[in-house]
């Protein structure tokens, strides 16, 4: 399961909906305490992804409904394309979505290069939300995501350098 790396094509199908109006979009927190300290506040799109808050993401895919995920899914041929048959605030979590690594990487190739069914004003607000570092003539940008298989923790990080014109995924 992609995790939280699931929050990349999330955010821009919420963008791309309308179901996250901007940047300044935010969510309040309902009072349950996580395990998590940093998701225990209200959130906006920024803070969302950098302490990669479930609750916030799983708001977000209960607006955008399951019909919608689904199609949105598909047009972007994200991992296996299926988000149906598990709860829609889950499906990339325990849910029937699954990804490769080649896969992760063909995506974000794909939306680098603008190959994705996504308004570039979106893609580049992404790409900006989700820097790590910057340096003179580089920068680094991902996400990462943690699960379990059975027994075994999956860990992901998926992203890009650019450095003097040159791009690693």
């Amino acid at each position: 399961t992609p995790q939280s790396t699931f929050k990349l094509p999330n955010t821009l199908i919420g963008l791309e909906t309308g179901v996250i109006s901007g940047e300044r979009f935010s969510l309040r927190w309902d009072g349950t305490t996580r395990q998590v300290a940093a998701w225990n506040r209200d959130h906006d799109l920024a803070s969302a992804l950098k302490y990669s808050v479930v609750w916030f993401y799983q708001e977000v895919a209960r607006r955008i409904g399951a019909r919608r995920m689904a199609r949105w899914v598909a047009r972007l041929s994200y991992g296996n394309r299926n988000s149906a048959g598990g709860a829609i605030d889950r499906f990339w979590l325990k849910g029937p979505l699954r990804i490769s690594p080649g896969e992760q990487v063909e995506f974000l190739r794909r939306l680098h290069a603008g190959e994705l069914p996504i308004k570039r004003a979106h893609v580049d607000l992404l790409l900006r939300l989700i820097e790590l570092e910057r340096g003179p003539g580089w920068v680094m940008r991902g996400k990462t995501g943690l699960g379990h298989d059975g027994k075994r923790a999956i860990g992901w990080l998926v992203g890009s350098v650019d450095r003097d014109g040159h791009r690693w995924i």
